[in-house]
């Protein structure tokens, strides 16, 4: 059986302009969904976000706060916002369990279903004590938490000398096994990077993972960790995991957005139909927002 990938990526912001390269890489590598945080979404820029992964044959589910142009009320913390983008023609349903902070994907697969938290913990060190708190009492017992965590297993194998204190990680997620470490006991390897002077001179540390019921850890075949395709300092991790999701009936897309060196060069009536499709997309509710 082909297992089922899945990619995690705190992205640094920027999920509109973004969200095409990640689509397309994703879509190369046979992935089935992508975990991503930070996404610093402005305000306008989520139904632009939706139509284009749309246009690709994805959909895009996002929970976070809206950035404001303007600087008026409403605006909220402008670091938060996580996402899934998912395949078109799998079916799934979302809920947004910390708005911002965590994100719940449930798929359906041969046998049941799986429950994978999208998890954006705060960078604070005062706010995490309380943010995993909550998390854990809202998890299911089998549920994978996927995403950046924003703190380290092992204060040995998994950060660079610069880096702060060790946290209760495990302890924090219910006692869950960091698939990564598990598959790769003694490998050191980092998801974060900080290059510069000063306190964040050579930060480096391994605070993006995937972690499941220690029962569970066996679905996973590979976890690995990627270079991006798109800018961030972090980088990508994938899972692979032994399962077979259930699909309807698969997605045709009939129209995708040009390059924007194409739309240079396109004529007015191209232009007008290219807004129809982007138009149409979003008032059907193709890209849905928790």
């Amino acid at each position: 059986m082909e297992g089922v990938r899945v990619w995690s990526a705190n992205i640094g912001g920027g999920l509109r302009a973004k969200i095409g390269a990640i689509v397309v890489a994703a879509r190369s590598k046979g992935v089935l969904a992508v975990a991503v945080q930070e996404t610093h979404v402005w305000e306008g820029e989520e139904a632009g976000a939706a139509a284009e992964a749309r246009a690709l044959g994805w959909v895009l589910y996002h929970s976070g706060p809206v950035r404001k142009l303007s600087g008026a009320a409403g605006g909220g913390t402008t670091c938060q916002g996580v996402a899934w983008i998912v395949r078109a023609d799998v079916a799934v349903s979302t809920a947004a369990l910390i708005p911002g902070r965590v994100l719940r994907l449930r798929v359906a697969v041969e046998g049941g279903v799986q429950w994978l938290a999208c998890v954006y913990a705060p960078a604070e060190v005062s706010k995490r004590k309380d943010f995993y708190g909550a998390l854990r009492g809202m998890l299911a017992a089998e549920e994978w938490v996927v995403g950046d965590l924003n703190e380290v297993a092992d204060a040995k194998l998994d950060r660079g000398k610069m880096w702060g204190r060790q946290a209760p990680l495990a302890e924090w997620l219910g006692g869950r096994v960091d698939v990564w470490r598990r598959l790769h006991p003694k490998k050191m390897a980092f998801t974060f990077t900080r290059l510069g002077g000063g306190a964040c001179q050579d930060r480096l540390s391994r605070i993006d993972g995937v972690w499941v019921a220690a029962g569970k850890a066996e679905e996973v075949e590979e976890c690995t960790i990627r270079t991006t395709a798109w800018v961030s300092d972090h980088a990508c991790v994938e899972a692979v995991m032994c399962w077979k999701v259930r699909t309807g009936q698969e997605v045709k897309v009939e129209y995708q957005r040009p390059a924007r060196v194409m739309m240079r060069g396109m004529s007015l009536e191209d232009k007008e139909k290219y807004r129809a499709k982007v138009k149409e997309g979003v008032s059907e509710g193709k890209g849905v927002f928790a």
